[in-house]
Protein backbone atom coordinates (compact mmCIF):
# COMPACT_ATOMS: atom_id res chain seq x y z
CA UNK A 1 0.00 0.00 0.00
CA UNK A 2 2.83 2.35 0.84
CA UNK A 3 4.46 1.67 -2.55
CA UNK A 4 1.21 2.33 -4.39
CA UNK A 5 0.76 5.63 -2.58
CA UNK A 6 4.36 6.65 -3.37
CA UNK A 7 3.91 5.82 -7.06
CA UNK A 8 0.63 7.76 -7.14
CA UNK A 9 2.23 10.81 -5.53
CA UNK A 10 5.15 10.72 -7.95
CA UNK A 11 2.80 10.35 -10.92
CA UNK A 12 0.70 13.31 -9.81
CA UNK A 13 3.81 15.37 -9.15
CA UNK A 14 5.10 14.70 -12.68
CA UNK A 15 1.71 15.23 -14.32
CA UNK A 16 1.13 18.72 -12.90
CA UNK A 17 3.70 20.54 -15.10
CA UNK A 18 2.33 18.81 -18.18
CA UNK A 19 -1.20 19.97 -17.42
CA UNK A 20 -0.08 23.56 -16.86
CA UNK A 21 1.29 23.90 -20.39
CA UNK A 22 -0.96 25.71 -22.85
CA UNK A 23 -1.27 24.64 -26.44
CA UNK A 24 0.46 26.62 -29.18
CA UNK A 25 -2.72 27.83 -30.83
CA UNK A 26 -4.31 30.81 -29.08
CA UNK A 27 -1.18 32.62 -27.87
CA UNK A 28 0.69 32.77 -31.19
CA UNK A 29 -1.26 35.70 -32.72
CA UNK A 30 -0.98 37.65 -29.48
CA UNK A 31 2.80 37.13 -29.38
CA UNK A 32 3.09 38.18 -33.02
CA UNK A 33 1.20 41.39 -32.25
CA UNK A 34 3.50 42.13 -29.30
CA UNK A 35 6.55 41.44 -31.47
CA UNK A 36 5.26 43.75 -34.20
CA UNK A 37 4.56 46.54 -31.73
CA UNK A 38 7.94 46.10 -30.04
CA UNK A 39 9.93 46.18 -33.28
CA UNK A 40 7.93 49.13 -34.64
CA UNK A 41 8.57 51.07 -31.44
CA UNK A 42 12.29 50.18 -31.27
CA UNK A 43 12.87 51.16 -34.90
CA UNK A 44 10.77 54.33 -34.52
CA UNK A 45 8.92 53.51 -37.73
CA UNK A 46 6.47 56.01 -39.12
CA UNK A 47 3.22 54.54 -40.47
CA UNK A 48 4.52 54.87 -44.03
CA UNK A 49 7.80 53.18 -43.15
CA UNK A 50 5.99 50.41 -41.28
CA UNK A 51 3.73 49.84 -44.27
CA UNK A 52 6.80 49.21 -46.43
CA UNK A 53 8.85 47.36 -43.80
CA UNK A 54 6.43 44.70 -42.52
CA UNK A 55 5.65 42.87 -45.79
CA UNK A 56 9.39 42.55 -46.48
CA UNK A 57 10.14 41.44 -42.92
CA UNK A 58 7.29 38.91 -42.90
CA UNK A 59 8.48 37.39 -46.18
CA UNK A 60 12.02 37.18 -44.75
CA UNK A 61 10.77 35.45 -41.59
CA UNK A 62 8.72 33.03 -43.70
CA UNK A 63 11.84 32.03 -45.64
CA UNK A 64 13.84 31.58 -42.43
CA UNK A 65 11.08 29.43 -40.92
CA UNK A 66 10.96 27.33 -44.07
CA UNK A 67 14.75 26.80 -43.90
CA UNK A 68 14.44 25.84 -40.23
CA UNK A 69 11.63 23.40 -41.03
CA UNK A 70 13.73 21.80 -43.76
CA UNK A 71 16.58 21.45 -41.28
CA UNK A 72 14.32 19.78 -38.70
CA UNK A 73 13.05 17.39 -41.36
CA UNK A 74 16.40 16.60 -43.05
CA UNK A 75 18.89 17.21 -40.26
CA UNK A 76 21.55 18.37 -42.74
CA UNK A 77 23.31 21.20 -40.94
CA UNK A 78 25.44 22.22 -43.92
CA UNK A 79 22.35 22.67 -46.13
CA UNK A 80 20.70 24.65 -43.36
CA UNK A 81 23.63 27.03 -42.98
CA UNK A 82 23.82 27.45 -46.75
CA UNK A 83 20.09 28.22 -46.96
CA UNK A 84 20.35 30.77 -44.14
CA UNK A 85 23.37 32.39 -45.80
CA UNK A 86 21.54 32.58 -49.13
CA UNK A 87 18.58 34.24 -47.43
CA UNK A 88 20.89 36.81 -45.84
CA UNK A 89 22.69 37.44 -49.14
CA UNK A 90 19.44 38.03 -51.00
CA UNK A 91 19.48 41.69 -51.97
CA UNK A 92 15.76 42.12 -51.35
CA UNK A 93 16.35 41.62 -47.63
CA UNK A 94 19.17 44.15 -47.40
CA UNK A 95 17.05 46.96 -46.09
Amino acid sequence: MKKLFSVLVIFCWLALPAMSQDGPGPKRPMLEAYKTAFITQRLNLTPEEAQKFWPIYNAYIAEVRQANGNYRRDGDELKHEEARLNIKKNTAWNF
